[in-house]
């Protein structure tokens, strides 16, 4: 039998699927507040086509969410 863990969405990983999740890397950037519109586009289709070119996941803090000290928004990349 497989061993599963559980996912953050909350599924089962198979063994195969846990081991592929942990090679991803992870990656966070300072995005300067004037250019997450220009990154995010209009209702977020511009950022919905970077996923889908790369396969990467790509989250941004939400408004008013800075990194310490600056007033950067967290940029966090995820994949392979």
């Amino acid at each position: 039998s497989s061993c599963l863990a559980r996912g953050a969405a909350g599924g089962f990983l198979t063994a195969e699927k846990l081991a592929a999740e942990s090679a991803k890397e992870l990656v966070e950037i300072a995005v300067p507040e004037n250019l997450v519109g220009a990154i995010l586009g209009k209702g977020g289709k511009t950022l919905v086509e970077y996923q889908e070119l790369t396969g990467a996941r790509i989250q941004i803090s939400k408004k008013g969410e800075f990194l310490p000290g600056t007033r950067n928004r967290r940029g966090t990349i995820t994949g392979s």
